[in-house]
């Protein structure tokens, strides 16, 4: 998966929109309403001219832990939507420490031709110290 990071707060303050790369590894178990999904992603947000100084870019690393609840669509529809939530480990050289976070969202499956892909749009929240840390990326990816 790739797309678009936007940082908001305080961390948009200081960073510029950046892009994201990511895998992820998703299951349904038939006993759980909702699918887990495991995921590993590499945000670079853009350095900042801030006035009296530029900043640098800064990238965050990040393994989530998510659920995410399907609405019920046909079963020949080409397109379902989903909401996803889950929290995860948060990893910056640049700005912050290991620390924890949590996420939150929705997105749309299509079923195309030969294999199936996916966009969404999720809001992070980093508890790092002094502020948190937020963005919201929009993310595409392809399904195997």
């Amino acid at each position: 998966s790739g797309g678009v990071a936007f940082p908001m707060g305080t961390l948009g303050d200081v960073q510029g929109t950046g892009w994201r790369l990511g895998g992820l590894v998703q299951v349904k178990p038939a006993a759980l309403p909702v699918a887990i999904r495991g995921e590993l992603n590499y945000t670079s947000l853009g350095g900042k001219d801030i006035g009296l100084f530029d900043t640098e870019s800064a990238g965050i690393f990040e393994g989530t832990v998510n659920a995410i609840y399907s609405f019920g669509a046909a079963k020949d529809a080409t397109t379902s939507f989903y909401a996803i939530g889950g929290a995860g480990i948060y990893n910056s050289s640049d700005l912050f420490d290991t620390r924890f976070g949590l996420n939150a969202g929705a997105g749309v499956n299509f079923n195309l031709a030969g294999f199936k892909a996916f966009g969404e749009a999720r809001f992070h929240n980093v508890f790092a110290p002094e502020r948190s840390a937020r963005m919201i990326p929009l993310t595409f990816g392809i399904r195997f």
